[in-house]
């Protein structure tokens, strides 16, 4: 049978072990983390850029559908003018 302090001393580089065991586990969850961080940022990096885009390219579109709407009232009242006026 082990002694006492065998059995200290086991358990000692049991412990030891454990604990390295720990701190790459630690190390692999931390820098884990650090990426997750960094594709968070860029993909809401790239969400806000997709929104600003989204987001000009509707007010480039409203733009176009308020002179279109423009355009076309001026148009009809220019005919509307003109048919008035020959007849």
């Amino acid at each position: 049978m082990p002694s006492c302090s065998e059995k200290i001393i086991r358990l000692q580089k049991e412990c030891d072990e454990l604990t390295e065991q720990y701190k790459v586990i630690s190390n692999k969850i931390i820098e884990r983390h650090k990426k997750m961080e960094e594709k968070l940022l860029e993909s809401s990096e790239s969400l806000n850029k997709a929104a600003y885009s989204f987001q000009k390219t509707s007010s480039k579109q409203k733009f176009r559908q308020r002179l279109r709407y423009w355009k076309n009232k001026t148009i009809k009242s220019l005919c509307c003018c003109c048919f008035t006026v020959s007849h």
